[in-house]
């Protein structure tokens, strides 16, 4: 979720195209995020997720993937 504390709203009092980065973006996004270890030092993920509501925001649909590596050292154990 992201939620603006203030700003203004497009099409109301004192908007112009300049004053985009002034606007109060409200958007509510569900997603879900995939993880799969590969070997003990390197994962992978993959993210999806679509903007459900909001305010001020474009209907957007979110992807992302990334690779995480391990480089030892020990660690703390939880």
């Amino acid at each position: 979720m992201v939620n603006a504390l203030s700003g203004i709203d497009i099409g109301g009092e004192g908007f112009s195209p300049s004053r985009f980065p002034a606007l109060q973006e409200d958007a509510h996004i569900v997603g879900g995020r995939l993880i799969a270890n590969i070997t003990d030092a390197v994962s992978v993920n993959g993210f999806y997720g679509q903007v459900v509501a909001g305010r001020n925001t474009a209907a957007a649909r979110i992807i992302g993937f990334g690779v995480t590596f391990s480089f030892g050292g020990g660690g703390v154990g939880f």
